[in-house]
């Protein structure tokens, strides 16, 4: 199970101005038409959290209403993982890296024994997911660019 966080779940609906499975348009950066077929891939594989979801209806609000309709759609499709008392744990250890909901975000992949990879954007969170024994996944930019 690959764990997407918000750094991830907003790039579906950056730079654009039709729903994330519409077409893909020239004025959409490489980073988000990689992660719209990444995720159209292996939506059944991808768990999600309510933070994760709350950045995500966030980005799309200000794109408009069939941005936030597909985010809708998208949500009930996706698998959303609750916060363990166990994941809370894990945060309170990243915090020295992570900011506090990135670090609940953690929490929570680590804390949930199928999954095996974090898809996110956000270099601090990849390190340290690295160090939870996750695997990252980072569709459209270079293996281990966070190094």
């Amino acid at each position: 199970m690959i764990y997407a966080d918000g750094s991830a779940l907003r790039l579906t609906v950056m730079d654009v101005s039709h729903p994330f499975l519409g077409p893909d348009d020239a004025s959409v950066g490489p980073e988000s038409i990689a992660w719209r077929a990444f995720l159209r891939e292996h939506e059944r594989d991808l768990a999600v959290s309510e933070i994760g979801l709350t950045a995500l209806r966030r980005a799309a609000d200000p794109v408009g209403a069939a941005a936030r309709e597909s985010v809708r759609q998208l949500a009930v499709r996706l698998t959303v993982l609750r916060v363990p008392d166990r994941a809370l744990d894990t945060a309170t250890l990243a915090q020295a890296a992570l900011r506090p909901l990135d670090a609940i975000e953690l929490g929570i992949a680590v804390a949930h024994p199928d999954v095996s990879t974090v898809a996110t954007y956000d270099r601090s969170m990849a390190r340290v997911a690295r160090l939870h024994g996750l695997e990252v996944s980072t569709p459209g930019r270079a293996d281990r660019w966070w190094e």
